[in-house]
């Protein structure tokens, strides 16, 4: 069940600590998850018209993170990681929804080749203190609302490459790069302020 809830103030120390003493995202969102996927799956196999059910994942399911990020090495989609459930909790690296959703739509298409093992990523991992640089940067406006930081903090550490080599063949990007999908959000907000 999803509960939208206003935070006047979310600077304010302590400001959420009330409302989440009763959620708990491994219950609520993980475990309904894999039995929607069950139920999914069941009701397909006894519907011939299905030819194809498309399944996301993240990229967390190719490395061990935190650590291989700091490393100077390539994952591509034949790596897997052997981090816990809990370990893949979290994570530096997204991609833009835009993006997912149109490599959804594109999975549709029979001629794409299907139970195949397909890894998209953005380019650059996103690191919120780069972030909150360029968003100074570019909206002089809202410089009293985003933390100013020190330039070396918004230098990424991560040296992990991502070979997308495969993906790219197949759906032909280009993607958004952490920039394009932060100033999506950001114009966004900007507008539904005004």
């Amino acid at each position: 069940m999803l509960k939208l809830v206003e935070v006047p103030d979310m600077t304010v120390p302590h400001a959420f600590d009330d409302l989440v003493k009763t959620v708990d995202a491994i219950r609520t969102i993980i475990d309904a998850t894999l039995a929607i996927n069950d139920n999914i799956f069941a009701a397909s196999l006894q519907a011939p018209s299905v030819k194809r059910i498309i399944i996301t994942g993240s990229i967390v399911s190719t490395m061990a993170l935190p650590d291989v990020l700091f490393r100077p090495i390539t994952v591509s989609a034949d790596d897997y990681s052997t981090i816990t459930n809990e370990q893949g909790l979290s994570s530096l690296l997204a991609a833009d929804v835009e993006d997912v959703a149109s490599i959804h739509v594109k999975s549709l298409d029979l001629k794409v080749l299907g139970n195949e093992r397909y890894l998209f990523h953005s380019g650059h991992p996103q690191n919120s203190s780069e972030v909150a640089k360029k968003i100074r940067e570019e909206y002089p406006q809202l410089r009293n609302r985003v933390p100013k930081v020190l330039d070396k903090s918004a230098e990424s550490l991560v040296k992990v490459k991502v070979d997308t080599s495969k993906s790219d063949k197949v759906f032909r990007g280009p993607w958004k790069d952490w920039w394009e999908s932060a100033k999506d959000t950001v114009d966004d907000i900007v507008k539904f302020e005004k």
